[in-house]
């Protein structure tokens, strides 16, 4: 999961290293429409519908991590 992730934000943010440790807090470019890129990211690769509430949970690698593996159930 962490991997896909990572590929993920890679995609989103282009010239930005993704790792682990990732965050809006350390990332300047991670902002409102990286956000709904990032939800538009997650929606085609899982086959998920997000809702407004949970999109702006997706704050970091492991936040997304951990609320795709409540949505997917793992």
């Amino acid at each position: 999961m962490e991997k896909k992730v990572i590929s993920l934000l890679s995609r989103v943010f282009e010239n930005v290293a993704i790792d682990e440790s990732s965050s809006q807090e350390n990332i300047p470019e991670w902002d409102s429409m990286k956000q709904l890129n990032i939800a538009f990211e997650i929606e085609n690769e899982f086959g998920i519908e997000l809702e407004p509430e949970e999109i702006v949970l997706l704050k970091s690698v492991n936040g997304i991590i951990n609320f795709l593996n409540t949505k997917t159930n793992g």
